[in-house]
């Protein structure tokens, strides 16, 4: 118990405290840090209003069926797939908006950075 070993109720409760708050700045810092070293290359997203832009949308056709009939062939092939489309879309100038599953939602600041 607190009043065997000496140590106050108070002294327990700030330790705790301060023990949480400690590892919240250490969760916020890496957080930060991830966010600005390892996010999206937001310097691709298009992001004047007044200029067209061109969305592209990538799905693995019947990929439902595929997970179905071969999901650990699939979790590979998906891995794989994500990687070849983000090489793309760094080489050619793209921004990935977001993914979901299988499928990709990229930004190009014209038509032809979509399709070259």
């Amino acid at each position: 118990s607190p009043q065997e070993s000496g140590i106050s109720s108070k002294a327990i409760i700030g330790i705790a405290v301060g023990a949480s708050a400690v590892v919240l700045i250490a969760v916020g810092a890496f957080a930060i840090i991830g966010c600005c070293c390892f996010g999206k290359m937001n310097r691709n997203a298009p992001t004047d209003s007044s200029k067209p832009f061109t969305i592209v949308f990538t799905d693995i056709q019947n990929s439902t069926g595929l997970w179905a009939r071969a999901p650990e062939a699939m979790s590979a092939s998906v891995e794989k797939h994500h990687s070849i489309i983000r090489s793309l879309i760094s080489k050619h100038g793209g921004y990935e908006v977001k993914t979901i599953g299988d499928s990709f939602m990229i930004a190009f600041k014209s038509s032809q950075d979509a399709i070259t």
